[in-house]
């Protein structure tokens, strides 16, 4: 939240909250409280007040407040009236949005499993000029089930283009948990000046194969290691969180030549790690966050 916004609601609260036993007010001048902090929210949101959910609820509705790895949380347990604005619909983009950045960075950075290995699949440059979204969603939808046949997996993935002007060169980065390769096999080679474990054997050889297959690439097989078998060891718990939390930094590589509706995914099976979390009532959070900037943000997050 910028400072603009928490000093608008910093006013609110610190006027009206501050000081305030709400057992002793009518449920009436809670509401007013309650709708004054809706106004300022829809204002900064482009909505009609009647439009956010705390516009609706009394002090007394429990929120549940959950503590991540990297920060909090607001989930409410009940569901208030709220319209659902055309900005929900997944809708097609040139450009990753920072929301969609942010919300990969996120969940990578939370999520409870450990990945073990980065997968990365190219496409030969000459395959680029016909290259679309559906085409390349097709490949990659492909290429996971042919990695399922060969043992069950959890994995997340992200969608990345060249930093050239032409916006080519899409790729996948696809990272799997740890466990899917009983006793992998590495090769160490030097990349960029910094040394790193490859994955070879068999099980290297079955993987860039299924891209090769899946995406339709026409090559030797010395070839397939250049686009679809660059299976590469993650040293680290939290190398693909960091990898991902680096690349959504920025705007290189997450702009496309044409129209993009999903640029990442995490199987549903990994959850967000949860370090704690607790039920409070609306009212005694505001009270208890109101010279809370980070906190109170937490408010615009969760509507």
């Amino acid at each position: 939240m910028n400072s603009r916004k928490f000093a608008r609601v910093k006013s609110v609260t610190k006027t009206d909250l501050e000081g305030r036993n709400y057992e002793a007010y009518p449920d009436s001048e809670s509401r007013r409280i309650g709708r004054e902090l809706a106004v300022v929210i829809a204002q900064e949101k482009g909505i009609k007040p009647e439009s956010v959910p705390i516009f609706h609820l009394p002090p007394s509705t429990p929120i549940k407040v959950v503590e991540y790895k990297t920060g909090s949380k607001i989930l409410w347990p009940i569901k208030a009236p709220l319209e659902k604005s055309e900005g929900c619909k997944k809708r097609a983009s040139f450009e990753q949005s920072l929301k969609s950045r942010l919300n990969a960075s996120w969940t990578f950075l939370n999520a409870e499993s450990d990945f073990e290995l980065m997968i990365t699949l190219t496409y030969p440059s000459e395959m680029w000029p016909d290259l679309n979204y559906d085409r390349v969603k097709s490949d990659r939808t492909k290429f996971l089930k042919r990695l399922r046949r060969m043992s069950p997996l959890e994995y997340g993935w992200i969608l990345e283009f060249g930093s050239g002007p032409e916006n080519d060169h899409p790729h996948f980065h696809v990272f799997v948990t740890k466990g899917w390769i009983e006793k992998p096999k590495w090769r160490r080679i030097k990349r960029k000046g910094k040394e790193v474990e490859l994955l070879s054997g068999e099980r290297a050889t079955d993987i860039a194969q299924a891209w090769i297959d899946s995406a339709g690439i026409y090559c030797n097989k010395g070839q397939a290691f250049n686009f679809g078998g660059i299976t590469e060891r993650l040293r680290e718990p939290d190398s693909a969180a960091r990898y991902v939390a680096k690349e959504a930094a920025k705007r290189v590589q997450k702009q496309a030549p044409w129209p993009v509706k999903q640029w990442w995914q995490i199987s549903r099976s990994i959850k967000p790690q949860v370090k704690k979390e607790y039920q409070i009532e609306l009212v005694e959070f505001l009270l208890k966050y109101k010279d809370n900037g980070a906190m109170l943000s937490k408010i615009w997050e969760s509507f």
